[in-house]
Parts: structure tokens; C-alpha cells; sequence
């Protein structure tokens, strides 16, 4: 931790996350990668600093505490993966209520073909892009009939950032 600001970056996050109590529910055997970091980082960065300081990080560690129990509580077989229905019932116990289409998209994206599931660390990172895409969604301004209003900056700077 940088002492003057108080503040973690990527790679310390990533040891943070491996040295904690996350880390017994991990399925890979390296627990959470360096990617998987700077993308949490990323999400909580408010102030575009490329570190996350003790605030940002406060909350990033209650929410996953949350996520973490949302898992172990929809993990029926205890596999430390979720099937296709467990995540769907996982990301509505978290709050996240998607469409079919939303749903299809996330399953592409997150369940592992191997195993055909979602592991904990693709869990908690799906979780953190959801919260931060609806989070800017509603920081968004939007039209008199409700359509969010984007310009080029803002949404190639919310894409990156994912």
C-alpha cells in the first residue's frame, strides 16, 4: 500500500484477494488472476488514478463478501461452480435481474466450457461488471423518453473500463 495516499494497485489487490478468506472458495488453483484485478481496480477507480484507495477498496470487499455468500448459498452440488441454473438464481439472489438476451450474453462470457459452469473468481468478476454497467447506466443522462445519452468518450471510456 502506497502510505501517502493509502491507496493498492493491481498487483497488490490480486495478493490482497489470494491471501484472504476468498481465496478458500477459488477453484483455479492460482485463485484470482492479475487480469482479474486490474478489471476489479478498474470498476472501483472513480477518480482515474489507476490505484484504488481505501474507500473504493471498502466497498469492493463488502460487496464481494456478499457475492461470496450469494455463491456458496446457490452452489447446490458444492462443486465451487455454478451451472447454468444456479447462476441464473445466483444473479437474482445478488440483485442483478437480466433479460433472456442479457442472461445468453453473460453465459457466453463467463460459464468455463470445460466444466461448463461458472467458477468463483468468474462470478465475482461477471458481478463487478454488472454492478459497474448498471451503476453507469444510471449516472448517465438519458432523453425525455428515457434512452440513456452517450458521447464517443463516454462510452469507449465505460467499455475499457470493464
Amino acid at each position: 500500500m502506497d502510505p501517502h495516499t493509502k491507496s493498492i494497485n493491481a498487483e497488490q489487490l490480486r495478493d490482497i484477494l489470494n491471501k484472504s478468506s476468498m481465496r478458500k472458495v477459488c477453484t483455479d488453483a492460482e485463485g484470482f488472476s492479475l487480469e482479474d484485478s486490474r478489471s476489479m481496480l478498474a470498476s472501483m477507480d472513480n477518480n482515474l488514478t489507476g490505484k484504488m484507495e481505501y474507500d473504493e477498496f471498502k466497498t469492493l470487499w463488502e460487496n464481494c463478501q456478499l457475492w461470496r455468500d450469494v455463491f456458496n448459498s446457490r452452489d447446490k452440488d458444492k462443486s465451487k461452480t455454478l451451472n447454468v441454473t444456479e447462476l441464473r438464481e445466483a444473479l437474482i439472489s445478488a440483485g442483478f435481474h437480466l433479460s433472456g438476451l442479457v442472461f445468453t450474453v453473460v453465459v457466453q462470457r463467463f460459464v468455463t466450457q470445460k466444466v461448463n459452469a461458472v467458477t468463483f473468481e468468474d462470478w465475482i468478476l461477471c458481478c463487478v461488471r454488472l454492478k459497474n454497467s448498471f451503476d453507469n447506466m444510471k449516472a448517465q443522462f438519458k432523453t425525455n423518453d428515457g434512452n440513456l445519452m452517450f458521447t464517443a468518450d463516454d462510452f469507449l471510456r465505460l467499455t475499457i473500463n470493464q
